[in-house]
């Protein structure tokens, strides 16, 4: 269960859990709500990568068999997986990727739904 504990902003850092980043390389923080077509999207596309490797690896018999086999292997691992609510960091990272938005915290409770949305606005005005 996530808590307002789990977040600590201090020393020109956040800090959740076990995870640590500098606030000078945030340049903005949201609280999103993924939408159960964002959400079948992303299972699909977890199905059908991990199916298409399976199919290079053996393209003839074995593929035949297998790749249904890891397409719902891939479907059932991206639906334990699947998160409706997360606090997003806009982050730049060390080398040339630039800034991406990364989750911070991921839930699939209500009572989130605060903590998110405090933790978002705490973490811009921490950037200002």
């Amino acid at each position: 269960m996530i808590t307002q504990d789990d977040f600590i902003i201090q020393d020109n850092k956040l800090s959740f859990k076990d995870d640590e980043y500098n606030l000078n390389r945030i340049r903005n923080a949201r609280f999103v709500k993924n939408s159960l077509v964002s959400s079948i999207v992303r299972i699909i596309a977890i199905g059908l990568v991990v199916s298409s490797i399976v199919w290079i690896i053996c393209p003839e018999g074995f593929g035949r068999f297998f790749g249904p086999l890891s397409f719902c292997l891939g479907v059932i691992g991206a639906l334990l997986t699947s998160y409706r609510y997360e606090l997003q960091i806009e982050f730049r990272h060390s080398d040339e990727t630039g800034f991406q938005w990364i989750s911070v915290a991921k839930s699939n409770k209500n009572s989130v739904l605060a903590i998110f949305d405090q933790q978002a606005q705490a973490i811009a005005t921490a950037i200002t």
